[in-house]
């Protein structure tokens, strides 16, 4: 069983995939904001806190969150105390598979400290409007749910359950992605709508940790079109040496046009580098870590992700 510390490990049976992503609804839990927003086409997108007494939504002094700003809101396992023995408690955010989105991507800002492979946070998942939930990796097979900077089936909580778990050691922003490619959704996903459930559970010990605090929550629309368009349809991009302690050459096999622009972000979605996109791609300057590289051009995008160590 792996124990979390720091950056969590990505999701084992596929990264999230970046076509166009583009019209975010974002939820960011500022003070008199609603928990209600409407996406493009006017669907509602909802935040689902009726009957939850241990999230709570504000800013927090908790002991374990003090080595970083407090001056943040956010949804959280309790606002001002440390979570107690016996919780089982979610909030829902509705509206995953709303009609505007072929591919929606739903990221997360997050931070967390647990008793580590005893309690944890986790996210569900129910195609039948909340009658049935499963852990995200229940789907793990379909091809159709991808992942960033997640917990894997083996990361486990108390009673079996995937979750992340232990201490994140900061923020870290966590993506699912529901990948179709096509106006297609499988049959084992095929409930409407679907539903995404953020639960945290703690065993019988008691601790004195500051448990899981969520600062943003933001649904893309992912405009990936389908087989129509040849760049949107390539492979994703693949790079070697990767890992390198820097240097990455692009695969032969895309195709570089005058029209493309690139550009390298973080784990946070920051864009660090940008410009014109050659065969090799020097990321020598930027600490260890993993990095996304995307390339946009007039025919859509593609992308691919790169460890420097």
């Amino acid at each position: 069983m792996m124990l979390f510390s720091g950056m969590v490990s990505k999701g084992q049976w596929g990264s999230v995939y970046d076509g166009l992503p583009g019209d975010s609804v974002v939820f960011d839990f500022a003070a008199g904001d609603s928990l209600r927003r409407s996406n493009t086409i006017g669907e509602w997108i909802i935040i689902d806190t009726s009957g939850c007494t241990l999230w709570q939504i504000g800013k927090t002094n908790k002991p374990g969150f003090l080595q970083q700003s407090n001056t943040v809101r956010g949804i959280m396992t309790d606002t001002q105390n440390a979570y107690s023995i016996h919780q089982d408690e979610s909030f829902i955010f509705k509206g995953f598979n709303s009609g505007y989105n072929l591919n929606p991507i739903l990221s997360f800002e997050h931070r967390y400290q647990t008793r580590a492979g005893k309690d944890g946070g986790l996210v569900e998942l129910s195609a039948d409007g909340g009658n049935s939930w499963g852990n995200i990796f229940q789907y793990q097979g379909n091809g159709h749910i991808l992942t960033d900077s997640f917990y894997t089936a083996s990361d486990t909580i108390s009673g079996g359950f995937p979750a992340f778990s232990g201490s994140s050691n900061g923020y870290i922003r966590s993506r699912i992605q529901l990948f179709i490619g096509f106006p297609l959704r499988p049959a084992s996903l095929s409930g409407n709508p679907l539903w995404l459930r953020f639960r945290f559970r703690s065993d019988s010990t008691a601790d004195t940790l500051a448990g899981w605090n969520i600062r943003r929550i933001v649904l893309e629309n992912d405009q990936y079109l389908g087989v129509e368009n040849t760049l949107q349809t390539t492979a994703r991009l693949s790079f070697s040496p990767n890992p390198s302690a820097g240097l990455f050459r692009l695969d032969d096999a895309f195709e570089i046009t005058p029209d493309q622009r690139y550009e390298v972000r973080n784990t946070l979605g920051a864009v660090l580098i940008s410009g014109k996109p050659e065969r090799t791609f020097d990321l020598s300057g930027l600490p260890k870590g993993l990095y996304f590289i995307r390339i946009l051009g007039k025919d859509g995008a593609a992308g691919g992700k790169v460890t420097v160590e």
